[in-house]
Formats: C-alpha cells, sequence, structure tokens
C-alpha cells in the first residue's frame, strides 16, 4: 500500500503554504484574535471565493469542488500549521453532513463551498427535541445547551446532533445563543 501523496496533493499543500505565508503571519494571526469578528474575513474569501478549497470533498454536481478526505486533511493540516483565522475545519466537516444530508441539506450547503455562510457542527449528550422535527423538517421546538461547538461564534447555521436527532438551526433564529 503506498502513503504517499499525489503530485496534486503536493501542489495543494504547496499553495495553501504560500496563501499562509503572506496572509497568516504570526502579526496577522495575533490581529485577528484582537479583531472583533471571530475569523479573518478576508482570507476567508480567499479560501472559499478564489480557492474553492470551502467545497473540498463535496461532489462539483453539488456545488462543491471533488476531491476526498486526504485532500481536506492536506489542507486542514497546513491551515493549523499556520494558524490560519478561519473556521475551516467545522466548514469542511459541515459541508460533509449537508451533503450527505441529501435535499434537506442542499439549501445549506449552497453557501457553504463558497464560503458565503458559516456552518459548524455541534454535538449534545442529551436529547433536544420538544416535538418531532429534524434535518429540513418544520414545526416543532429545540430546547438546551450544546457546549464547546467549534467555530460557534462565527456561524451563520449550526448542525446540531444529538441522541434524537440532526438539527439545522440558523444562529439568528429567536432564542439561540451562541
Amino acid at each position: 500500500m503506498d502513503f504517499t501523496f499525489s503530485v496534486e496533493q503536493q501542489e495543494l499543500r504547496n499553495a495553501v503554504r504560500a496563501l499562509a505565508a503572506g496572509r497568516s503571519t504570526s502579526a496577522q494571526v495575533r490581529a485577528a484574535m484582537d479583531a472583533e469578528e471571530p475569523y479573518d474575513a478576508a482570507l476567508w474569501h480567499t479560501l472559499g471565493q478564489e480557492m474553492g478549497l470551502l467545497g473540498l470533498g463535496i461532489e462539483e454536481d453539488l456545488g462543491g469542488a471533488g476531491g476526498d478526505f486526504v485532500d481536506a486533511a492536506v489542507v486542514i493540516e497546513e491551515a493549523g500549521r499556520a494558524l490560519m483565522a478561519v473556521p475551516l475545519l467545522s466548514t469542511l466537516v459541515a459541508g460533509q453532513v449537508l451533503a450527505g444530508a441529501g435535499p434537506a441539506g442542499a439549501d445549506a450547503l449552497a453557501g457553504v463551498a463558497g464560503g458565503e455562510s458559516i456552518v459548524a457542527v455541534g454535538v449534545a449528550g442529551t436529547t433536544l427535541a420538544r416535538g418531532r422535527i429534524g434535518f429540513g423538517g418544520d414545526g416543532g421546538t429545540l430546547s438546551g445547551v450544546v457546549p464547546h461547538v467549534v467555530d460557534g461564534t462565527a456561524a451563520s447555521t449550526f448542525i446540531l446532533v444529538s441522541p434524537d436527532g440532526l438539527w439545522l438551526v440558523e444562529a439568528r433564529a429567536t432564542g439561540v445563543t451562541p
């Protein structure tokens, strides 16, 4: 079994590393940490709109960039290496969940690959449902706390996973506090 990266994956690594060298210096990361926005919006735009990296692992016919888990891992590794001040990991994970959700996730997925929306995933250990709604459903109420949502302060939408279901919740919905 061959565990070496392909030429394309090496090129992807080099492209993200070059971007990080110019856009994720120590001073830029510190400035992003002190900024009011919870992420570097210009860098986010570059990753999504210019490079198409936020759609990695999502099939092209769903609006993604194609590729696979290893491609996404290469980008995540380089972004982590440079401490890029963007919600990359949560977005790539959320994109996978939405892509696998079929028509129910299609609307939310449309803005993820290009970086127009930021979706964070939260996992709750207890039930959240009051009534039976679900992914893409209508009616009902969710109630509870989902601790430790990675990039939750930057998210416009949440995918909440609990023992009773998978929920898609808008961050600006009544009663939602990030």
